[in-house]
């Protein structure tokens, strides 16, 4: 054998070295273990039975043997591609010496003709197989058909990725990652289960000619193998691998190469099958060029380092020149017909295996005349008309497919009319077809008329709306074009049901070979190749890197389905959400897997590829979510940096960190980024890592400016940001504003402090201090706080104001651009309008026309650390940012300023002009004032209380009032307790009054306070005059068109009975006090002491007594055991209420009390008086009380007694309680 020292001491394998008559004996003993076991398996199934009742014997044995042959030699191919290493490493090396004298066509050429031969000889073998093998065939035909078009793809960008199809053909199973381990698993089980199907091929058919023929096939498939055997032994010993001949038979076929079979030959020898330093020259007649210009001298010298990653570097992007890629004349068009046909026969396998259920080519089992079709006889003309309809319906079906398998170039010359005018003739072609076969056909079966009278509506109402000129989504077509297609597949299944059988095999085989020919010959019936170009162009090197990333797993969809353009921002389909759990698996395996698998050009989806005043612009959107920088913050910063190593390999200038990427938790905006390509590359690092954050800032302080003028009160949220300081700085030196910074970590707001600002940890303080907010966090309770009728200037992205349409929002974190700068129209604009662009996107632009102008005006080499920006941001320089963007054509969106809210002005004589009034200040008053400004009505608020804390009536209770319901039973609309706020699931009288304070602040309602009405009239034009005092302003009238009066029941206490009690009480000496009076320390104290001595009375039993009686018996006990014990109180009552436990268990009875609410009022009572019956306590309580007093008939909006802690219960159980009838006398 010739030897190579260069190759001998740079190759690991030891194949190289054995001997070629020990080559050869080798590959004769496994040739003969593979056949030897086939047969044995194959004979074993020739006894299986074979329903042969339609096959014609002998007749069709002989394209069956060949067909046999043909498979078994294929088999005996693949079984030792599979697992033979002799044979593995003879293609390779062969495979390696076209790469090196740049042969992609060749390969591709010889691949997709051998694939192209095994198709059309499995589809011919359909007929002959049983049904559950013929659906592996499907897959095998769909397998290949993969696979020559990745081929092809390969050849014309002249370099394979990872999961090319001509990288895994030629290169060896490399397990030294986990993604090559994984990839070297799929590569044996796909090639493993083609060989399976081969095998199960020869299996049918053999059992086919076991049955038909008499001849013994045996003999054929051991000389077969005899001479399989002999010729890879010789290949083995001459080191000539069989795709030489292959190679010699494509060049001869296509007849464009200059050399002759001999130079060819000569130039790639079993010499050059042994290097893998050599290169052969080639000149292509449709390139012109050559390959000496392949590579250079030290990818010469890399190559020849270690031959086991030889095939992956010469098929790595940018190893060839790109004057050579692209298409090479008559060998590119050949790959293109072997493609073609390849498709064809891959789609007819499926409209015939899975559409029409159904064997393709079943006409070679029938022996029938074409005469024969029309027939005479009673049934002739049925069976012509099912025949025509057949051929009509199968040829519309394989016409609609070819725009699914053939998409077709836009060709100029198209006019709109002229295809307007060929849907038409289509669709009348349709409808008359369909109309005249049912006319004709009396005895068809009804639901072959019913599909068909579907068929015909359905294509009538599409021309109706292409007539109309409708505009119409382009969804809607598609759907209608599949419910089209499916029902011409349903009409061919009961049309084959009811026709002959041997003459549908023949009209579809004759179909199907027309239509085979017309794709065959119709040149533009391939991949677009403008769609090769998006990818060639997709991978040129980026200038500006935007490094963006999904906000919801349901936006996961729109990475691969682009164009992406929105009607709204943010917005996404509403179908999106039910395909939830799937976008929660495929985001947890992009976030965690895709890299480790792929490598690091997997941790991002780049989505777009533009220009803008020549600078390379490309938008990478990193494979994770926003709910993984919170569960998954770990594998976030490993995909962040994978993309930033990436980008550093593949030139680009500058990568610009977007929304989350560039988090203070995650990576310091930046900063760990660039250690962590310090530590990869050293001080070759090639990209400058920015985050864009100064013109972010410089853009917020402008729009902030022209929104809300100078010395404004403002107040800001996401303070601690590095933009949102930088802004704060900024607004108060330049504008002179009084701001309230908002922080949740202490020491953020000590430094705030230190730099004399204002600082707050909650944001309800913000709704107090300025109806001007700054909102740079995307906090829900920005939402939730923001007073009603704000102005919002948001720079985080996304903001949470949205579904605020009260709140005037500014966007400040966005720019406009100008589209006439860019060379096409944008594909993915991360969730914005065309126009629109992030501030920090548009300041990767900047940094790379710096870059640029710096570049061109410096003699040295500049370092790409010199333009990194990470870290904080300086209030100083971040104008000079916003100043280059403009130059380059961005604008800051204009803002309108705010309009100085009308103040009242209180004095005697001024009448106030307001479409409502609301008197009152309580739960009503404010309900209503809030609706109203909800709903765009002015109105204010008129109160009696001077107290700014007072809110109606709650106030005037007894000292430690406890609200009876739960508190999410007591929020007020559009605005609820907050658990921060209000940590327990009760609240008292005084947590409630702020509460009310909170929601008065939130909506903005104006409350003028200690203003007593007097007087409520109405003038002759119909307005409503309120005259008032008070406030400090004498009398005064305020002229409304509508007054709401919301004093409530509860306003003035009721200190005595309607028989006057109290006044006969005071009368005998016995002292009364009211539960309003029960405000100090010191009557809650002299009402206990009474209490002990069991001379207390309380007279009537609501919900305010048993809370009176409680408290005072809990006093009691705290107190020595033995005076407690004696505490008594003594009640008196009209009649009885239904007492409720407020919690038992699960049960709750405010939850059911809302419930009930619903119910018809005869039902409330019902219901109301079933669980006092049933209920042990409520019983129980009922029991104690004697039965002479009545009990309540009906509630009549009256509330049942709420036994809040069970002491109500206890305590009548005890007869701590007395239950006494109503005070007759005194």
């Amino acid at each position: 054998m010739p030897s190579n020292t260069n190759t001998q001491n740079t190759t690991n394998c030891s194949i190289r070295y054995v001997d070629p008559v020990v080559r050869s004996i080798l590959m004769c003993m496994y040739g003969l273990v593979v056949h030897l076991t086939t047969i044995s398996t194959i004979v074993g199934s020739t006894a299986e039975s074979c329903d042969t009742s339609n096959f014609l014997k002998d007749e069709n044995s002989w394209l069956a043997t060949l067909l046999l042959a043909h498979e078994y030699w294929v088999y005996l191919q693949h079984s030792n591609v599979l697992a033979n290493p002799l044979c593995q490493h003879l293609d390779r090396q062969y495979g390696i010496a076209l790469l090196r004298s740049n042969q992609h066509w060749a390969i591709a050429g010889t691949l997709s003709a051998y694939w192209c031969r095994e198709s059309m000889c499995m589809f011919l073998c359909t007929p002959f197989l049983p049904r559950h093998t013929q659906y592996l065939v499907l897959y095998s035909l769909v397998y290949h058909t993969i696979k020559s078009r990745g081929v092809r793809l390969d050849a014309i960008r002249r370099y394979s990725p990872q999961f090319g199809i001509m990288r895994i053909v030629i290169d060896k199973f490399h397990l030294h990652t986990t993604a090559e381990a994984i990839l070297t698993a799929v590569r044996l089980l796909l090639q493993g289960g083609d060989t399976f199907i081969h095998a199960m091929i020869i299996k049918g058919l053999f059992v086919y000619l076991s049955s038909t023929s008499e001849m013994s096939m045996l003999p054929m498939i051991h000389w077969l193998s005899f001479i399989w055997i002999t010729h890879a032994a010789m290949n083995q010993y001459l080191r000539c691998s069989t795709a030489t001949i292959m190679v010699q038979l494509w060049y001869s076929l296509t007849s464009k190469a200059k050399k002759t079979e001999n130079e060819l030959s000569s130039s790639i020898s079993s010499k050059n099958l042994e290097t893998t330093s050599d290169a052969v020259s080639t000149d292509d007649s449709s390139t012109g060029s050559s390959s000496s210009s392949l590579f250079d001298s030290s990818s010469s010298d890399t190559l020849s380092t270690d031959d086991r990653f030889v095939v992956r570097r010469l098929l790595e992007p940018g190893f060839v020149s790109d004057h050579l890629k692209g298409k090479q004349g008559a060998a590119s068009r050949g790959v293109d017909v072997a493609v073609r046909i390849e498709t064809i026969i891959t789609a007819l396998s499926v409209i015939y295996i899975v559409g029409l259920g159904d064997t393709p080519l079943k006409c070679l089992l029938f022996n029938v005349s074409p005469k024969s079709i029309l027939g005479n006889g009673s049934g002739a003309d049925k069976k012509l008309t099912i025949l025509v309809m057949f051929a009509w319906i199968f040829w519309s079906i394989l016409y609609a497919s070819s725009f699914l398998f053939f998409p077709k170039k836009k060709s100029a010359k198209t006019t709109k009319r002229y295809s307007s005018r060929r849907k038409f003739i289509v669709y009348a072609l349709d409808v008359c077809v369909l109309l005249v076969g049912i006319s004709l056909a009396e005895d068809t079966l009804p639901r072959t008329k019913i599909i068909a009278f579907l068929i015909g509506t359905l294509v009538t109402a599409k021309s109706f709306l292409v007539a109309s000129r409708t505009q119409v989504p382009k969804l809607f077509w598609i759907a209608t074009s599949g419910v089209e297609f499916l029902l011409k597949i349903l009409l061919g299944r009961f049309l084959m049901v009811e026709g002959s059988e041997e003459h549908l095999a023949l009209i579809g085989s004759f179909i199907s070979l027309l239509w085979s020919m017309q794709m065959v010959l119709q040149e533009n019936s391939i991949v677009y190749d403008e769609l090769l170009h998006d990818q060639e162009e997709s991978l040129e090197v980026a200038d500006i890197v935007f490094l963006g990333h999904p906000l919801r797993l349901t936006d996961a969809w729109a990475l691969w389905l682009l164009p992406y353009s929105l009607e709204e921002r943010w917005s996404r389909p509403w179908w999106a959400i039910i395909f939830w759990p799937v976008t929660y698996l495929v985001g947890y395996y992009t976030c965690h897997w895709r890299q480790k698998l792929f490598g690091d050009g997997a941790s991002f989806f780049n989505c777009d590829n533009v220009k803008y005043e020549g600078v390379r612009m490309q938008t990478w959107t990193s494979a994770h979510f926003v709910r993984h920088f919170i569960t998954s913050p770990k594998a976030v910063k490993l995909n962040i940096e994978a993309a930033a190593r990436h980008a550093n390999d593949t030139g680009v200038k500058v990568l610009c960190l977007g929304a989350l990427n560039k988090a203070e938790s995650i990576n310091g905006g930046g900063v760990s980024v660039v250690r962590a390509l310090g530590r990869y590359c050293g001080d070759n690092r090639k990209v400058s890592i920015i985050h864009g954050n100064h013109l972010t800032a410089a853009a917020v302080v402008e729009t902030t400016h022209q929104c809300f003028g100078d010395n404004a009160r403002v107040f800001l949220t996401g303070a601690s940001s590095k933009v949102g300081w930088a802004v704060a700085q900024a607004l108060r030196d330049r504008h002179g504003y009084d701001i309230l910074c908002h922080s949740t970590d202490k020491s953020r707001r000590d430094i705030f402090r230190e730099h004399n600002f204002r600082a707050t940890s909650s944001l309800k303080d913000g709704m107090s201090f300025s109806n001007l907010w700054i909102v740079g966090k995307n906090d829900p309770g920005v939402a939730k706080y923001i007073p009603e009728g704000s102005t919002a200037v948001v720079f985080s992205v996304p903001h949470c104001l949205y579904e605020r349409k009260d709140v005037r929002v500014v966007e400040a974190g966005t720019l406009h651009m100008d589209l006439t700068r860019l060379d096409r129209h944008r594909l993915f604009s991360n969730m914005m309008k065309g126009h629109e662009i992030f501030a920090c996107h548009a300041a990767g632009i900047v940094a790379a026309h710096r870059l640029k102008t710096k570049l061109s005006g410096e003699s040295s080499k500049m370092n790409a650390a010199d333009m990194d920006e990470t870290g904080p941001v300086d209030p100083l320089t971040m104008d000079s940012w916003l100043e280059d963007a403009k130059a380059l054509g961005f604008k800051i969106p204009c803002a309108l300023p705010v309009s100085k809210e009308s103040e009242f002005i209180h004095n005697s004589t001024s009448n106030y002009e307001n479409k409502v009034v609301v008197v009152g200040a309580g739960i009503s008053g404010l309900s209503v004032a809030a609706s109203l400004r909800r709903r765009g009505v002015s109105c204010i608020v008129i109160d009696e209380q001077k107290d700014e804390d007072a809110f109606g009536s709650w106030g005037k209770h007894f000292s430690g009032l406890s609200i009876t319901t739960q508190k999410r039973w007591c929020n007020l609309p559009g605005f609820s307790m907050d658990s921060k706020d209000f940590p327990g699931e009760l609240v008292n009288a005084s947590e409630y009054q702020r509460y009310l304070r909170m929601y008065a602040e939130r909506f903005g309602i104006t409350i003028k306070r200690n203003c007593k009405v007097k007087k409520i009239s109405r003038d002759k034009e119909g307005k409503w005059l309120v005259e008032c005092f008070g406030n400090g302003c004498g009398n005064y009238v305020i002229s409304a068109f509508a007054v709401v009066v919301a004093t409530g029941k509860h306003r003035a206490p009721k200190l005595d009975t309607d028989d006057n009690l109290r006044e006969k009480l005071s009368k005998a000496n016995i002292e009364t006090i009211h539960s309003s009076e029960l405000k100090d320390e010191e009557t809650w104290a002299r009402a206990t002491s009474i209490a002990r001595k069991g001379k207390l009375c309380v007279v009537g039993f609501g919900n305010s007594a048993s809370d009176i009686c409680t408290a005072i018996l809990q006093s009691a006990s705290f107190d020595s055991d033995s005076e407690g014990s004696s505490s008594r109180i003594h009640v008196a009552v009209r009649s009885v209420p239904p007492v409720f436990p407020r919690r038992r268990g699960f049960f709750r009875i405010d939850t059911i009390g809302y419930f009930t609410r619903w119910m018809p009022f005869f039902l409330q009572e019902i219901f109301v008086k079933f669980l006092w019956k049933v209920l042990p306590d409520s019983a129980e309580c009922d029991a104690s009380f004697p039965a002479h007093l009545p009990r309540w008939n009906k509630l009549n909006g009256r509330i049942p007694l709420i036994d809040k802690f069970g002491q109500v219960t206890s305590a009548l159980r005890t007869k701590r309680l007395i239950d006494h009838g109503p005070v007759n006398r005194v």
